[in-house]
């Protein structure tokens, strides 16, 4: 249980922790029309679960125009694997151009998996839309979005927490 602490009034409370106690803050991404970019690299340690919290601002979807974000891990700092696709299209588009979201990724304990052989099934900004599949996470975490929006820039703000 965390320490008692007063409130300055002479009040004193438990201090609660919160899953987005001390986030590692990536640096914003820009996409514009037609382009995917990558976000700087998250090392994991040894984490076993990692939450994502998401604002994506400024974007507005046409017919036909789609943004998607893969959340990526690499076991070798090499060869990186998709392990979510969020999929947004001109119907998913959310009101003012604005989306938060948190995505939970608890990955499998490495050695609960078995031994990946055949990488053809393993992507590279290419998960089929609003899917996951389970890896373990590995050394570390990024995300990569693709756009093909010809509206105005959207901005991806990321924090990650690691347990």
């Amino acid at each position: 249980m965390a320490p008692k602490k007063s409130d300055g009034r002479g009040r004193r409370f438990v201090r609660i922790a919160t899953e987005l106690d001390n986030p590692i803050v990536l640096a914003a991404v820009t996409i514009d029309a037609a382009e995917t970019i990558t976000s700087e690299e998250v090392p994991c340690g040894d984490a076993k679960v990692a939450i994502l919290h998401f604002d994506i601002t400024g974007f507005v979807l046409a017919a036909t125009e789609e943004l998607d974000i893969y959340i990526q891990t690499t076991f070798n700092n090499e060869d990186w694997y998709d392990i979510r696709n969020i999929h947004f299209d001109d119907g998913d588009e959310p009101g003012g151009g604005i989306w938060h979201g948190v995505v939970v990724i608890v990955g499998l304990p490495a050695d609960d998996t078995p031994v990946v052989t055949e990488t053809a099934s393993l992507t590279d900004a290419a998960l089929a839309d609003d899917t996951a599949i389970d890896l373990p996470i590995g050394v570390a975490l990024r995300f990569k979005a693709k756009g093909t929006q010809t509206g105005p820039d959207a901005v991806i703000d990321c924090n990650v927490v690691l347990k």
